[in-house]
């Protein structure tokens, strides 16, 4: 097995600040008249607001801290791709924008859920953005990173159930196929992006470790663990040009040691993510070194 893990850093920030920061967010896109009156993140804005006021029914009720971790999750993501798109040209990816507000507020039963697909997309997009490389979401593929000499076409799944994973990754693999097949330049290259959150923690359980690094730990296992069962089949679903299948996890909790008086209880949001390699050139080994290194670290805020 070969796997990379994306290189990561623990970013600490208040609470207030990541909810001044989605505020923001919230603002953003109301700015580009894609912000319904009534819409999945109003109610996450709420949520936020009333538990920084210690609202009672919030404080009181069997799954409040469940709800506001996952508002914060939603919130978190969200921030990150205003973040990287706020500086691009709005009329590229205003289409998906208008899509994401979209889907109920805190679902976490499987299913399909179009909303939070187009969201991944976008994640990965500013994951790109925010590394410096350029893109464009408007082609053929979801989104086309430009990446020194290379174009690199990404095409992302997000999925819910174990038993799709494989098939999600040869849809994949296939649109690939022939992206890469159309381009006429030698530098073109593939990656696939699967968001498997939901696969690895189906019931959506939020942790509680003692330390932040508990949380990355975990996040590496879950990862590693799932490539390496799979191995022989994700081998297989890798076509000529393609750098590899990157897996993305994210961990939602609180990290409070039990064991430390002195420690005080706080949230964490935890985006590991492994890219899966099969037989890559020397020139596709170092772009992907390169690759990695631009898409892990990326603060929040």
């Amino acid at each position: 097995m070969f796997a990379l893990d994306l290189p990561s850093r623990v970013f600490v920030e208040e609470g207030a600040r990541i909810e001044a920061a989605f505020a923001a967010a919230c603002e953003w896109l109301k700015s580009l008249g894609v912000f319904p009156a009534s819409n999945r993140f109003t109610e996450y804005l709420k949520l936020l607001n009333d538990f920084r006021r210690g609202h009672d029914g919030l404080m009181n009720a069997p799954d409040g801290l469940e709800r506001y971790i996952n508002a914060l999750a939603e919130a978190s993501e969200l921030i990150r791709i205003r973040k990287s798109l706020q500086e691009i040209d709005a009329s590229e990816y205003l289409q998906q924008l208008g899509r994401i507000t979209s889907g109920k507020a805190f679902k976490t039963a499987v299913g399909a859920d179009p909303a939070r697909d187009f969201a991944f997309e976008l994640a990965v997009a500013a994951r790109f953005l925010a590394a410096g490389h350029a893109v464009d979401l408007t082609s053929v593929a979801d989104t086309v990173a430009h990446v020194g000499r290379y174009k690199v076409f990404v095409e992302c799944k997000r999925v819910q159930s174990k038993s799709k994973v494989l098939a999600r990754i040869s849809e994949a693999r296939n649109q690939l196929s022939k992206r890469l097949a159309s381009s006429p330049s030698s530098k073109s290259r593939g990656l696939v992006a699967c968001k498997i959150t939901e696969v690895l923690n189906p019931e959506v359980q939020h942790a509680v470790f003692a330390h932040a690094e508990n949380f990355r730990d975990a996040s590496k296992a879950l990862l590693h663990g799932y490539v390496l069962e799979h191995e022989v089949e994700l081998k297989q679903r890798i076509t000529k040009k393609q750098l590899g299948i990157l897996f993305e996890n994210n961990l939602y909790g609180v990290v409070h040691d039990n064991e430390d008086p002195k420690s005080v209880p706080a949230f964490i949001n935890c985006r590991g993510a492994t890219i899966y390699q099969a037989k890559l050139g020397a020139e596709d080994v170092a772009l992907v070194g390169t690759l990695a290194r631009g898409l892990a670290n990326q603060h929040i805020v």
